[in-house]
């Protein structure tokens, strides 16, 4: 015998923690394994993934994996842009980190010139939806210096179509949950 429960929503019994939720009511997943090579100063569209709230008063879980790295030392950033907003999330919500959810200050591999491997990076968050419409999470990226490139899903400096390297997929991985 089989059987299945629908419900449209899910609160523990004691009710939802503050800050917290209850249970998962949809998970949405985009991969993104295109290789970007990022030399602008402003935030450039890396990929993005959206998703349909059934409740306005649900959360919104986040999970940015990228594969990043940024070219000698200097400074590269991944935002996470809520639909149309130029501000990226942050943990703190105080917008004092030049504007990005993470900072990418990798150094070359293996100390050779120019061959630069991408880190599994990973940022969380937890957020409001506020309304039952699309939201579009937007993944950004930019350099603090032009001429030192953040890059993203790179194998090496090989580029990714040498088998000798995998391919490298980064997601983001959106859930709803009841509150």
């Amino acid at each position: 015998m089989s059987s299945e429960l629908r419900v449209d929503k899910i609160v523990p019994t004691d009710g939802v923690p503050t800050g917290g939720g209850g249970g998962v009511i949809q998970i949405i997943e985009v991969g993104h394994s295109t290789e970007h090579s990022i030399s602008a100063v402003s935030p450039q569209q890396i990929f993005s993934g959206s998703i349909t709230p059934k409740f306005s008063t649900s959360k919104i879980k986040l999970d940015l994996n990228i594969f990043v790295t940024h070219e000698n030392y200097y400074s590269g950033y991944i935002g996470i842009f809520k639909d149309s907003s130029s501000t990226a999330i942050q943990w703190d919500g105080a917008n004092n980190h030049n504007n990005s959810s993470l900072l990418i200050r990798d150094g070359s591999f293996q100390d050779q010139s120019s061959d630069f491997q991408c880190h599994a990076h990973h940022f969380s968050f937890l957020d409001t939806a506020g309304t039952t419409s699309a939201i579009t999470y937007n993944i950004k990226g930019y350099t603090n210096n032009s001429g030192y490139i953040t890059y993203v899903n790179r194998s090496q400096s090989r580029g990714q179509s040498n088998s000798n390297f995998p391919l490298l997929r980064s997601t983001l991985t959106l859930m709803e949950i009841s509150a």
